[in-house]
């Protein structure tokens, strides 16, 4: 009888938990869900007969193929991330149980009922909104390939399988993870680990020095190379370089250049800047990562959604140029264009698509980082008013802080966007587009749309963040 008791013991503990850690759970799950329906999508559109009818449906079918890939390896860096934030967060809650004489295999019991739970709501919710997509999303891809024909949209069987069983190796990964942070795991030091303190971050000249390199390097090359071929080689180089760059300058620059600060005395002992560069020195040196993953991703979005529209707006020009130079009759030039407009049409509906994956997993990291700087900030609330400043001072004070580490990854982005351009541009002659102020309105309008969402984003979930600070007070 007992070990009947202790079975279903646990499927119940493990539902507890994750009603007792909603906040964290919450977003995970939908995040997770979001994954599943576009990768749901993206199989069904690659599998598709209906498709296969459309001229250039090779392309189309190699692109989604292309984005299935793209969005899997984001769905694992998703759950993996968000799974080790909540599980840091839950820290102290583990430690509990030990106190209270569950053993470490209870607890890797406990932790398997929990992943299957959120592996089941995950898919659940992920397959009824991948059901939805596929209903709505084919008549926005014909009508952006320009091809009208009658979509009859089914649920594919092979499609949601697959979807199924990357979703149950990844969420495997994630358990596993969590059975070696639970064997690693001493007792006594998970209750006391959420009071470790703070050490002061120590300035890395040699970091910073990297990073100016590096992202002028990158810089360099984005804006020096003039040959299209050329750009296209170079290209991934210079990513690479650019997000080197970003690591190293959120880590070391933003440190050396808030300790410079402190150095200005006339500037450093003032109560608001006083306040402001010594809880930014901690900020950072904790969001370093986050920040520049933020930055990398909103940098991706920005720039696969501007070329892909780009060449989608300049397609006419494209093809009038070929049919010019090729000199072909009306009917060949017509069965052209209907040609590129696949080809692009396809590109820019896949833009977009990642797209949205990559601002999924920017929201998901702004939101957890908000709730973590809640938690921070609760105790530094505090602290500041027993100093002696007013509510209000502190609340200024700490709005300057949170606002200045969320847009610095904005910025930059757009930084690395402008950059970038000219390098975009030359690549965007390799496919027979020579138009730079189409490309500029593109990234132009791309950049403005981006920052009204971030600071949606931003709002909504800053409520959050004061949810959980005024907890106490």
């Amino acid at each position: 009888g007992s070990r009947m008791r202790e079975y279903s013991f646990f499927p119940r503990l493990a539902l507890v938990n994750l009603t007792r850690n909603r906040r964290f759970y919450g977003p995970y799950l939908v995040s997770c869900g979001g994954t599943v329906g576009m990768y749901y999508v993206l199989r069904f559109l690659a599998g598709t007969e209906t498709l296969a009818s459309v001229r250039g449906a090779a392309y189309l079918q190699s692109m989604m193929s292309i984005g299935c890939a793209v969005v899997g390896i984001f769905a694992a860096v998703i759950l993996l991330y968000a799974n080790s934030f909540v599980m840091k967060r839950r820290h102290r809650e583990l430690g509990l149980y030990h106190v209270l004489g569950l053993e470490k295999r209870h607890l890797a019991w406990v932790m398997l009922w929990e992943t299957l739970y959120c592996a089941l709501a995950a898919l659940g919710l992920g397959l009824v909104a991948g059901g939805v997509l596929s209903y709505l999303v084919p008549p926005l891809l014909l009508g952006m390939i320009r091809f009208p024909m009658e979509f009859t949209v089914h649920l594919s069987g092979r499609a949601m399988w697959e979807t199924v069983q990357l979703f149950i190796i990844l969420f495997g990964l994630t358990l596993l993870a969590n059975f070696a942070r639970l064997h690693r795991s001493r007792p006594v030091e998970l209750l006391r680990s959420a009071q470790t303190g703070e050490r002061e971050p120590k300035t890395k000249r040699l970091l910073a020095l990297v990073g100016l390199v590096t992202l002028a390097g990158g810089y360099g090359l984005a804006v020096t190379i003039q040959d299209p071929v050329e750009a296209m080689v170079w290209f991934f180089g210079a990513v690479l370089l650019v997000m080197v760059g970003t690591y190293c300058i959120f880590t070391a620059g933003s440190i050396a250049l808030l300790k410079a600060l402190r150095a200005n005395h006339n500037f450093y002992y003032q109560t608001r800047h006083f306040t402001a560069v010594s809880g930014m020195l901690y900020r950072m040196k904790q969001n370093a990562a986050g920040l520049s993953n933020i930055c990398i991703l909103s940098t991706m979005v920005l720039v696969t959604v501007s070329t892909t529209a780009c060449l989608y707006f300049g397609l006419e020009q494209m093809a009038a140029q070929r049919a010019a130079e090729n000199a072909l009759s009306t009917a060949e030039a017509a069965e052209m264009l209907q040609e590129y407009a696949v080809m692009y049409g396809g590109f820019l509906f896949l833009g977009l698509f990642l797209g949205a994956v990559f601002l999924l997993a920017t929201v998901l990291i702004i939101y957890y980082k908000q709730l973590s700087e809640g938690y921070e900030d609760r105790d530094r609330y505090r602290i500041m008013q027993q100093v002696g400043m007013t509510p209000e001072e502190v609340r200024g004070s700490i709005r300057s802080q949170i606002l200045l580490v969320f847009f610095l990854p904005l910025g930059m982005a757009g930084l690395h966007l402008l950059a970038a351009s000219p390098m975009l541009c030359r690549m965007l002659e390799l496919f027979g587009l020579q138009n730079a102020p189409l490309f500029a309105a593109c990234a132009g309008g791309t950049l403005a749309v981006f920052c009204i969402v971030y600071a949606l984003v931003f709002i909504l979930t800053a409520r959050t963040y004061n949810r959980v600070v005024r907890e106490t007070e």
